[in-house]
């Protein structure tokens, strides 16, 4: 998601130039996190909210108060954690606001950093998730801010664009990034982009990228929704293991941690077809073992008696071999003692992966799957008051 950390730029913390304390600050704070995974642009500058209460050269004391509303309340479904009790000289106009906009960066990274911020700063402001259906958000976060950085992990590029010439390198900024703890800084040229001559760089492109990734999320949670109540029958325990794979995913700060992750997968596969299409001791019409250990051929078989269609099942059978060889990439990555930043994208892949192919599975089937549950009848009993 695309949110912004906010702070008083008028605090007595920080000298006269304001703009490279805070992002010391931010980006010290970033690289305290262990389990560091982003990859982001980063926009910088000024809240201008007064810029736009200003009408014929004169400033709107009443129109800057309903922007300041406005931009503090424009959506109840967006994430946000401001700090009321600081926000006063910022609802008066009595200080200058300074940004820091991620244009991509995760709900735990950016609430870790926030919880960061507000222990160690007083000028701390709040971070909020930024709304680009919004015009007021879109000006506010990516027509009046300026595009500065791309952190990736312990990188970061400095942008420069060649438009202007080699004079709008800052080489200065090379050598405190490399103060700060990046492993490695470079320049990045930018080519017009976010300039006036890029035509895609304006509020109705903004609100088309917005509602995209809107919609692709509500297919995503359509699908996993789909997942777990379609499987929740028959493999009860389901939903404590996609549970259990994202917690560990989430907070994992080694490799052995990721690692558990990819065992996890293979275990939430292997679960969900013993399920499905127990282990069989007779062998199937091609004579091939349907045994305990053979778990791929008995989903095949599992497809080939619900027969949906052969392309169906081409495409179980080329999901469920990408997955496996996906497992053991991961075992052969940190075997090699991979950087844990490569480690934790192939995790994810195996995780979005996982789910994919639990949703090929429940393709199989048109109706509910049936029902898996043994009841011990002695406890039935106990609890019917019939127990002798």
């Amino acid at each position: 998601m695309k949110i912004a950390f906010h702070f008083n730029a008028d605090h007595k913390s920080f000298g006269s130039y304001y703009g490279e304390e805070i992002e010391n600050l931010v980006f010290s704070n970033l690289l305290q996190c262990d389990d560091l995974n982003i990859s982001s642009k980063i926009f910088v500058g000024d809240l201008l909210l007064n810029s736009l209460a200003k009408y014929k050269g004169k400033f709107d004391e009443s129109k800057y108060k309903e922007n300041f509303d406005s931009w503090l309340n424009q959506n109840d479904n967006i994430w946000k954690c401001m700090i009321v009790e600081r926000l006063q000289p910022v609802k008066i106009n009595a200080c200058s606001v300074y940004v820091m906009c991620f244009e991509s960066i995760d709900f735990y990274l950016a609430d870790k950093i926030s919880k960061l911020l507000t222990e160690c700063s007083e000028a701390y402001l709040g971070v909020m998730q930024i709304d680009e259906t919004s015009e007021l958000h879109w000006v506010l976060y990516s027509h009046f801010l300026v595009p500065k950085y791309r952190i990736m992990d312990h990188k970061a590029n400095i942008f420069w664009d060649s438009i202007h010439g080699d004079e709008s390198k800052n080489y200065f900024s090379i050598q405190r990034f490399e103060k700060i703890g990046f492993e490695k800084v470079e320049f990045e040229d930018l080519k017009g982009r976010y300039s006036i001559f890029d035509e895609y760089h304006d509020f109705e492109h903004a609100k088309r990228t917005a509602k995209w990734k809107q919609q692709c999320g509500g297919l995503l949670a359509f699908m996993i929704d789909d997942v777990t109540y379609r499987l929740g029958d028959i493999a009860p325990k389901l939903s404590d293991q996609l549970y259990s794979m994202l917690n560990t995913y989430n907070t994992a700060e080694t490799d052995e941690n990721l690692s558990q992750v990819c065992v996890t997968c293979r275990r939430i596969f292997e679960y969900v077809i013993n399920q499905i299409f127990p282990p069989q001791k007779e062998k199937n019409k091609d004579g091939k073992s349907l045994g305990e250990q053979q778990f791929r051929n008995r989903l095949y078989e599992y497809a080939d008696i619900s027969r949906k269609s052969d392309t169906n099942i081409d495409v179980i059978c080329i999901n469920t071999q990408t997955l496996f060889e996906q497992c053991k990439k991961l075992d052969t990555l940190v075997n090699k003692g991979i950087h844990q930043e490569v480690y934790r994208v192939e995790t994810r892949r195996c995780i979005i992966r996982t789910i994919m192919l639990l949703d090929d599975i429940i393709s199989l089937k048109e109706g509910a799957f049936a029902h898996n549950m043994v009841v011990d009848e002695k406890l039935l009993k106990s609890i019917l008051g019939d127990e002798e």
